[in-house]
């Protein structure tokens, strides 16, 4: 069978030249180092050897960057990068032979998959330009490794010139294998054009030279990639079983980066089905290993998917969780990779011909767009999922359901500085009570938002769980909690926190009873504002040494009461004609002159006051008045 050690012990004492000899042993080390990890390893140590005692630099260059892959993958940093230096040392002073073709191939794709793509083309180039002295095999790799490295830079038009340059060479010299290999390069660059019946006849030619080959690494991507084609294309069935095949053999060869990819592209299947729990089963699988693997590309994915799945079954807060967790790592590696591109780009390279510095020159410039592209498109992908993140932020706002039944006559004016808000409201009921509550927390935008999401899960905690019903009852145990969650041990204090004004309704005995956390409760009966409250300290560490326990407050209803309550966004922004803040004194009789209208235009006049006011000014803070008629 071939890429196995019974084909290497069966074929290997049939050649009679030491170059056929060598030609065939590194035959079966590119092949079978993915799944024959140690085997290879260990072949590759006897190349090397061979080739120090022949004083053959061709075949130490492909032993050493060999070797140096197999320590990358087991993490041993210092050793591969010795090694690779040592081979790219060698192949550069090599004698040209099939050996030095493919250790410069193989030193190509370690510059290019570090970002190093200059440095990687010109390897590439130097490989290319040596093939055609010795066998066309050689030739033919050159030219589907620039197909890859053109495909990555979206230049697909180069990358099929360069694939079918490749795709003619094997053909002629009946190179099944590297055939298959131009198969599914051509089969990536359909995929990415959404080419997808042209896609599958390419991945089954792929496929098929594969299984002759007995290329088990090559295989199961050729399923994988036909399980993705056929999930394009609405076929679930067939996905799956592509892909269950897949991930079978990945399995049996303990061929974890290709697992992962398997586990989250038969997750995305299941997903569509709407089967979440294999679909959550599979993407906590994928996401443990590629968080060993540090595979952080893969690692993004799993958290975004796992915030699908939790959505989809109305986990709005571990979906949460998952997508701030991918938005992390998102942002993080976003940064690195733009940073390394433009380091990369800015070096300076040698080259031999004129033409190759042209084309070079061309690629930097397709580089930069691409470059460009990329950024853009993270930042999209990153805007993306602060929208998605909105929408999670929106289904753990108050009930509008739930506040219209208790207040009918109600508005709330919402209006967040960015996408999502530190500021929020809050409702729940229990036992004939409403309890409800504004609050604005440390920060706005996305750390805003989280530390809304803390909150909002200690407001149901104290309520749902721990039975409180006192409103300054409330605000204590949110604080506490608060607390403990933001100042672990051995770590600067945290001022984190909110101000908040909660407030428990009685509809039957019309009282209302609540807690101002420096803030405070406006209460209109005809037309003369009364301002309660507040404590003057945080949910939060504040700057007393001894915590205080947040006073509760009553007030009985009478018929045409009118609450209002409202963040410190309003009226500290910046606006008319002095570029002054709005201030609370003004907001307060706005809202005492317009108590007597109905609700919806109340907020209606809030609102264009508001944008009169700013004018062409930036919006300043979030903004958040929630007021309702008794």
């Amino acid at each position: 069978m071939y890429f196995s050690l019974d084909w290497l012990n069966k074929h290997l004492p049939t050649l009679s030249s030491e170059k056929e000899k060598n030609e065939f042993l590194i035959h079966f080390i590119t092949g079978a180092a993915d799944f024959l990890v140690d085997e290879s390893y260990a072949v590759c140590k006897d190349l090397l050897e061979k080739g120090r005692r022949e004083k053959d630099a061709g075949l130490q260059a492909f032993a050493s960057v060999q070797m140096a892959l197999y320590h990358l993958t087991h993490g041993n940093h210092t050793e591969h990068q010795r090694l690779l230096n040592e081979g790219e040392q060698f192949a550069m002073t090599a004698e040209p032979s099939f050996a030095t073709v493919v250790a410069l191939q193989m030193c190509a794709f370690n510059h290019w998959s570090a970002g190093e793509r200059d440095r990687g083309l010109e390897l590439a180039y130097a490989s290319r330009k040596m093939a055609p002295d010795n066998t066309n095999e050689g030739l033919g790799w050159s030219d589907f490794q620039l197909g890859v490295f053109h495909s990555d830079l979206k230049d697909y038009e180069s990358a099929r010139k360069y694939f079918l340059n490749a795709e003619k060479m094997a053909s002629e010299h009946d190179l099944t294998y590297q055939l298959a290999r131009v198969h599914s390069g051509l089969a990536a660059i359909d995929i990415a054009q959404e080419k997808f019946d042209d896609a599958l006849i390419r991945n089954e030619k792929a496929l098929a030279g594969y299984r002759k080959c007995g290329q088990l690494t090559a295989v199961s991507r050729a399923l994988n990639d036909l399980g993705v084609i056929y999930s394009r294309r609405g076929d679930n069935l067939r996905a799956k079983e592509n892909l269950a095949e897949a991930m079978h053999i990945r399995k049996e060869m303990n061929y974890r980066p290709g697992l992962i990819t398997t586990e989250i592209e038969l997750a995305r299947v299941f997903l569509q089905e709407n089967n979440f729990k294999e679909a959550e089963k599979l993407l906590k699988e994928a996401l443990q290993m590629s968080n060993e693997t540090h595979a952080r590309q893969k690692t993004v994915t799993c958290y975004m998917l796992l915030a699908e799945v939790y959505k989809s079954t109305g986990e709005f807060q571990a979906a949460f969780e998952q997508l701030e967790t991918g938005y992390r790592v998102k942002v993080e590696l976003s940064g690195e990779e733009a940073s390394n591109r433009i380091k990369h780009l800015q070096q300076k390279n040698a080259t031999e011909r004129a033409d190759k510095e042209a084309e070079i020159h061309r690629l930097k410039n397709v580089e930069l767009k691409q470059a460009y592209d990329e950024i853009e498109e993270k930042n999209k992908s990153i805007l993306d999922s602060i929208n998605y993140a909105k929408r999670i932020q929106t289904a753990l706002l108050g009930s509008a359901q739930t506040i219209k039944r208790n207040l009918p006559e109600h508005f709330v004016h919402y209006r967040p500085k960015d996408i999502v808000s530190g500021d929020f409201y809050w409702c729940a009921e229990k036992n004939n009570q409403f309890f409800f509550a504004v609050a604005d927390c440390t920060g706005h935008g996305v750390p805003g938002a989280f530390m809304s999401l803390l909150n909002i899960n200690l407001l149901n905690r104290a309520v749902s769980e721990n039975n409180l019903s006192d409103p300054g009852a409330i605000l204590d145990f949110v604080r506490t909690h608060v607390i403990a969650s933001l100042n672990a041990e051995g770590q600067e204090p945290s001022r984190d926190g909110m101000d908040a004004v909660v407030f428990v309704l009685d509809r039957n005995a019309g009282t209302l009873r609540f807690a101002c956390a420096n803030n405070v409760l406006l209460h209109v009966r005809n037309k003369n504002m009364t301002v309660h409250g507040p404590d003057k300290f945080p949910v939060g560490l504040s700057h007393t040494e001894q915590l205080q326990p947040f006073t509760s407050h009553e007030v009985a209803l009478q018929t045409g009461d009118s609450i209002f309550i409202s963040t410190d966004g309003y009226p500290d922004q910046f606006g008319g004609e002095r570029g002054k803040k709005f201030k609370q004194t003004r907001l307060r009789e706005l809202l005492a002159a317009n108590a007597g209208l109905a609700l919806n235009e109340q907020s209606k006049i809030l609102g264009e006051k508001f944008l009169s006011w700013k004018g062409d000014l930036e919006q300043v803070d979030d903004i958040l008045i929630f007021g309702f008629r008794w």
